[in-house]
């Protein structure tokens, strides 16, 4: 368990992504390793595939404790206008 919590952003290694045993339940968890302590962080089983595409095994992540610990996402880069992009789709 992570005892000294700094009210800011920590670093840690994604270490696997664990599902539970009851298939209707929508929890899922993604085990961090800060130092010598993990962190399991819960997430809506149905993304997996989308954090893991953003977040593979062995990638340092930037976690915030709000509450609860998040995992920082990347920002897009100003570059890749949204608005254009959804114009183009259809």
């Amino acid at each position: 368990m992570v005892h000294k919590v700094h009210w800011g952003v920590i670093h840690g290694r994604v270490a696997g992504y664990a599902t539970g045993w009851i298939s209707i339940s929508s929890l899922a968890h993604i085990v961090v390793k800060v130092g010598h302590d993990t962190i399991r962080i819960p997430i809506d089983q149905r993304q997996i595939k989308f954090i893991q595409k953003e977040h593979p095994v062995g990638d340092i992540v930037e976690l915030e404790y709000n509450g609860g610990w998040h995992i920082l996402s990347r920002a897009t880069p100003m570059d890749n206008d949204i608005i254009t992009m959804l114009n183009n789709i259809y």
